[in-house]
């Protein structure tokens, strides 16, 4: 007969999704459970999450100049316009100094305040039942330290550093100074939280360290243009309090606007006092010529020169005052050089546009005050290395040498210049040499003069023209839209997206562990598992019985498992290929598989057709066949196997039509041996002779060698398998003995089917349930 299956309905080898999620649905309980611990999972993370929310305020950047009248200022003298240009203020609007400053004015920032829950801390940003003062923190060891403290009433509190510490701790007064960590504090209760309802309820403080807070904020200000090449920052902050977003970003534009202009201003004093010590130095020269040149013409009687002289002072004067501009310039750029050498802070250092070519200098000296900057915040930062800090001083040390580079190289052009100036000078002077020594004499008095009465108007000139643009001094900053409750928008936590996240998770961790189980599977689950593993026809499936007794077909003829077994009769039929008279052995791997039952009700299914059926108990290790017809086993197989009784003596009617029961007997020492010797083989002949079907019920497969000795006998030889039981090993070690070809004529029945309770049998995914009158699908 062929091996080809008699219940495959499909031969294809495409993967069967269906029956995969059928089987992976047998996990249902894992799944639900999955759904049920991830959702609680997401709904922990949206009740407990702290909700994130973003803040901003626009501002724009003016690009002209700030002072009234820079067309009256300075010639080039660029007092305000250093932080007008969009790129250098991104870069520079987080500094620290500046950051610094805005932590310093923010009443609510030196000390964070919160209440204490079970699950989560919450931050009470003026909102705080108290408050912590101090006049001077003498010891720091109190910064950055967190203390936890139980309000008792509205007179008396308990502090401690855990919250098992404050239960225990000493009891301390409110507006009562009291030594903590070397420094003298003291805590106020605020006046609308003096109620009894505040009791034992746990608080917590903590002092911050205002540099390393600094340094957070720096890091955590977004500042971008709001559009492309657009002089429109957009300043913004996230975190879990509105107020405090607000409070920190209003307070950020504030000081950002007051350090503008104070910077402004001080660049324009520092320029007043330079111009101021010039003029208080002329205007004691000029006094001095003014005095000479009366007595010389009071002592000379002179009162003018000649034209000759006349025509060229104009020429010698206009020379004096681009010398005395480069005398400027070289005292300025000195000036530079001991402001760099002998100060660290220079970020209120300056280069007025009048220095030529300063737009190099400009930038050098920028880079500077950038690396400077950095060195502040790194002085800080805890985090900074060694190796980091040497670097950034190297590099500080590099940029000052070229700053000092650039003013040399001014500062030689400079000088250059004013040679030249002198030599040329020196040729008018020359020219004036041919003149009278009286209108000689007189003519150079007269032009130190003129030389420095016009240097003195000029000088003042300007004096009032910087203090009007100082006067009228503006910020470059306009403030389009301040930080308010209308600028903020919800960050998270997505309510939709935890749910979701979690879900995924929970089915995926389900799914996995559903695939190992599966895979560390040893049992057969179904129909499907036995065609996978094994090359050995499908006779048929028992289902699962539900009756208190085993004689089935005899006892309840219409039920779903009777009519199981007339199935599997039917598969004999064509497995023995139209014999009437046979012999079928049932074995299995191992006990419990339901051998002796679907042997019992097998013989039946030939019996109620009036063949005339003998069951032969060769289980002579551990008989129990004869309990189930209410029969003894004190004579039997082994009584015969022995030569003590004959045939018609260990036969034992079983109170049922057409079929007799021979036990095992009494269990022997040896039944391997006597199965093997003659009068097995007498035996079996005589039952072939006497009956019309022999079925032979034997010991397990896998534990004795007694069954392979037997199908010498059998026409047909059957191989329990019990759904959710049996092994895929020993499935695997009985498909290797049938691919031997050891046993000839095997089928696998598949017995204790449990129909799923999807509505679906394990192995008829496609719909095919397991009932009385369903036919079965045959190859």
């Amino acid at each position: 007969m062929s091996d080809t299956n008699l219940y495959t309905a499909d031969s294809s080898t495409s993967i069967d999704y269906k029956q995969i999620l059928v089987k992976a649905l047998r996990y249902w309980y894992l799944l639900a459970a999955a759904l049920l611990i991830s959702g609680v999972y997401g709904w922990y993370q949206v009740r407990y999450a702290i909700p994130t929310y973003s803040v901003d305020a626009r501002i724009l950047l003016k690009d002209e100049y700030s002072s009234w009248g820079q067309e009256y200022f300075l010639p080039g003298l660029e007092l305000v316009s250093a932080r007008n240009r969009l790129v250098n203020e991104i870069g520079s609007i987080r500094s620290f100094p500046l950051m610094r400053e805005v932590i310093e004015q923010l009443p609510h920032f030196s000390v964070f305040y919160y209440d204490i829950g079970k699950i989560k801390n919450t931050e009470l940003y003026r909102n705080s039942p108290f408050t912590v003062r101090w006049d001077t923190i003498t010891d720091p060891s109190i910064v950055g330290q967190s203390y936890h403290i139980q309000i008792l009433s509205k007179d008396e509190f308990r502090l401690g550093s855990r919250d098992e510490e404050v239960v225990q701790g000493e009891v301390y007064h409110f507006e009562t100074p009291f030594e903590l960590n070397g420094n003298s504090v003291m805590l106020v209760l605020n006046d609308e939280y003096r109620q009894e309802g505040f009791k034992s309820k746990l608080y917590s403080f903590k002092v911050n360290n205002l540099d390393r807070l600094a340094i957070y904020y720096q890091s955590a200000l977004g500042v971008a243009s709001e559009e492309k090449e657009s002089s429109i920052l957009i300043v913004s902050r996230n975190g879990p309090l509105i107020e405090k977003e607000i409070d920190f970003i209003n307070k950020f534009i504030e000081v950002y606007i007051d350090d503008g202009l104070k910077r402004n201003n001080q660049i324009a004093s520092n320029v007043m006092l330079f111009v101021d010590d010039r003029i208080n130095s002329i205007l004691d020269t000029l006094m001095h010529a003014e005095g000479k040149l009366e007595s010389f013409k009071v002592e000379s009687n002179v009162a003018r020169i000649n034209p000759k002289g006349e025509n060229l002072i104009p020429g010698i004067v206009e020379l004096e005052k681009k010398k005395i501009d480069l005398e400027f310039d070289i005292a300025f750029l000195q000036g530079l050089v001991d402001n760099i050498n002998e100060n660290e802070d220079v970020k209120g250092l300056i280069v007025p546009g009048f220095i030529a070519n300063s737009v190099v200098l400009h930038s050098s000296v920028q880079g500077l005050i950038d690396l400077y900057t950095t060195k502040m915040r790194m002085k800080y930062d805890i985090t900074t290395s060694n190796d980091s800090w040497k670097r950034l001083n190297d590099q500080i040390k590099v940029q000052k040498e070229i700053v000092i580079e650039h003013i040399t190289l001014l500062s030689d052009k400079a000088r250059a210049d004013l040679k030249i100036l002198n030599d040329e000078i020196e040729i008018i002077e020359y020219r004036l040499g041919s003149m009278p020594s009286v209108e000689r004499k007189f003519y150079n008095i007269q032009r130190g003069y003129r030389l420095n009465n016009d240097l003195y108007t000029y000088l003042l000139k300007k004096k009032a023209e910087a203090s009007i643009a100082k006067g009228s001094n503006v910020s470059n900053v306009t403030v389009l839209d301040w930080a308010t409750t209308y600028r903020v928008s919800y960050l998270g936590p997505d309510a939709t997206n935890i749910y979701l996240t979690a879900i995924i998770m929970g089915l995926a961790v389900a799914s996995l562990v559903i695939f190992l189980l599966q895979y560390f599977d040893d049992k057969i689950r179904g129909q499907n598992d036995v065609e996978a593993i094994t090359e050995i026809p499908t006779l048929g499936l028992i289902g699962h019985n539900q009756e208190d007794h085993d004689l089935v077909l005899i006892k309840d003829p219409k039920s779903v498992v009777s009519e199981s077994f007339r199935s599997l009769r039917t598969s004999l039929t064509y497995l023995l290929e139209g014999k009437d008279k046979f012999c079928v052995l049932v074995t299995s791997s191992i006990s419990q598989e339901g051998k002796t039952f679907c042997t019992m009700n097998l013989a039946s299914a030939f019996a109620i057709l009036g063949k005339k059926t003998v069951i032969l108990g060769a289980d002579m290790r551990k008989p129990k066949i004869f309990e189930d017809f209410g029969l003894k086993n004190d004579i039997g197989m082994s009584n015969y196997l022995i030569n003590q009784s004959t045939l018609s003596e260990i036969i034992q009617p079983t109170g049922h039509e057409n079929i007799v029961l021979i036990s095992a007997g009494p269990i022997p020492p040896n039944p391997s041996e006597l199965i093997g010797n003659e009068r097995m083989e007498q035996l079996m002949k005589e039952l072939k002779e006497e009956f019309d079907v022999v079925v032979i019920d034997t010991p397990p497969l896998c534990l004795v060698t007694d069954a392979l000795q037997l199908t010498e006998y059998s026409d047909a030889n059957i191989y329990i398998v019990r759904h959710n039981v049996t092994s895929k090993s020993q499935l695997k070690f009985i498909n290797e003995i049938y691919k031997e070809k050891k046993v000839p004529n095997l089928g696998i029945v598949v017995n204790d089917f449990k129909r799923s309770r999807l509505g679906y049998s394990y192995d008829y995914g496609y719909g095919y349930g397991y009932g009385y009158g369903t036919g079965y699908i045959y190859g």
